[in-house]
């Protein structure tokens, strides 16, 4: 195989001392060498003057453009692969295509649970059930309001004049918007997907339920007031059964606590769901209590009852790991030493459903803030009292006519 070295030409210019090997192969042909005229179209088309094009591997020789043939070619896009000429034109380093990438965008949507036993009001300060912080300004004190409407759903009712998105979608304020499962709520930036509550079944019921369908007739012969029940104070899911209707409601019901205490583990869903929905942090015994008997809208019950009430949340706080505890020792004017704070941990909550959904709920507050600090009050030293100042009372002016003054500075003084 003999090698010659011949000096390119081409309409495009010389290569300024650039060799091409050419191979004379014994009875083949020469194969041909990439040339301007054969290469990528692109090439061609991209190319400014002066300029030396780094192609992919088996495309070809890089080669320059003559500023004569440069005004006849088009303008070359934002990005083509440009690098100098170096020194030797053997060398010729590949640039960088496109922008850099941008970094990722993390956006945080957190959880909205819903609840049928009262409004949730969603906007700024501590009178709304769900506080957006100071920080969104766009945000009204007063944004909106979600609600268990008489249709079985909940109802998202706007108030604010900058609107509420549900699943991307624009309602202005004084729109009413019904909410399903799983929906995504646009509060003006802050992004929260609604669930639904959990529904909690006391075991005492599905007990019950089980018995009745051991020793129960067949389905046919059911009476639709033998599988109705006494209404228990938390939301139950009831089994369907055939050829029964549920049983109208009654107006003697009252919605008042119990005078007894339900079992742990209902009492435990109430107690959780009462912080997680406060606007407070932390809770006492007390405050519990008090929302307990707010969320049924009836009489609290009275002595005795109100005592087991309050044993029982004490008890439940005290051996249940998801709640966290502040304890008191500071007094209040009467000599009396406050009660103790109670907060939720969802993150030690052994229930994962009900970590879940409150997971991304509840607030957190940093452990240096859940101390009690004690004030200690000292008495006002005295101090010497001020120097008297004597003042001198002037005489007011005679008012006399002047005839009078005369005859009085004329008379003799008494000796």
């Amino acid at each position: 195989m003999n090698t010659a070295y011949e000096r390119s030409s081409s309409p495009f210019g010389d290569y300024a001392g650039d060799f091409h090997p050419t191979f004379e192969l014994k009875g083949a042909s020469a194969p041909a060498l990439p040339t301007p005229q054969n290469s990528s179209p692109l090439l061609r088309s991209h190319a400014l003057p002066d300029e030396v094009l780094a192609l992919e591997d088996g495309l070809g020789e890089p080669h320059t453009v003559s500023p004569t043939t440069a005004g006849v070619l088009p303008p070359p896009p934002s990005s083509p692969r440009r690098v100098r000429r170096s020194s030797s034109p053997k060398l010729v380093t590949r640039a960088q295509t496109g922008p850099p990438a941008a970094g990722p965008t993390i956006t945080t949507i957190r959880t909205l649970v819903g609840d049928r036993r009262q409004p949730i009001l969603v906007g700024r300060g501590r009178r709304t059930t769900l506080d957006l912080t100071r920080n969104h300004r766009e945000v009204s004190r007063r944004h909106a309001t979600i609600r268990w409407c008489e249709a079985d759903r909940f109802e998202l009712e706007v108030i604010g004049r900058n609107g509420v998105k549900v699943d991307g979608q624009l309602f202005p304020a004084g729109a009413t918007v019904p909410l399903h499962d799983g929906q995504l709520v646009d509060f003006v930036g802050v992004r929260f997907t609604f669930r639904h509550p959990v529904l909690v079944t006391p075991v005492k019921r599905r007990l019950s339920r089980a018995v009745a369908k051991a020793s129960a007739p067949p389905a046919a012969a059911v009476s639709p007031t033998t599988a109705s029940t006494r209404e228990l104070p938390c939301v139950t899911t009831p089994a369907p059964t055939m050829n029964s209707t549920p049983p109208p409601a009654s107006a003697t019901d009252s919605p008042s606590l119990d005078a007894s205490p339900p079992p742990a583990a209902e009492l435990l869903a109430l107690v959780v769901e009462v912080i997680v929905f406060s606007a407070k942090r932390s809770h006492t015994v007390a405050d519990i209590y008090h929302a307990l008997v707010q969320q049924q809208h009836g009489k609290a019950p009275q002595g005795a009852a109100e005592a087991r009430w309050r044993l029982a949340i004490q008890e439940l706080l005290a051996a249940t790991p998801c709640f966290g505890r502040v304890v008191r020792r500071s007094k209040d004017a009467t000599n009396r030493t406050a009660d103790d704070l109670w907060y939720y941990e969802a993150d030690q909550d052994a229930d994962p459903t009900r970590r879940a959904a409150y997971g991304s709920v509840v607030r957190t507050a940093r452990r240096c803030t859940l101390k009690d600090t004690q004030y200690y009050f000292k008495p006002v030293p005295k101090h010497k009292p001020l120097k008297k100042w004597i003042y001198v009372q002037e005489k007011p002016a005679d008012q006399s006519s002047p005839a009078k003054r005369r005859r009085a500075d004329k008379s003799p003084s008494p000796v």
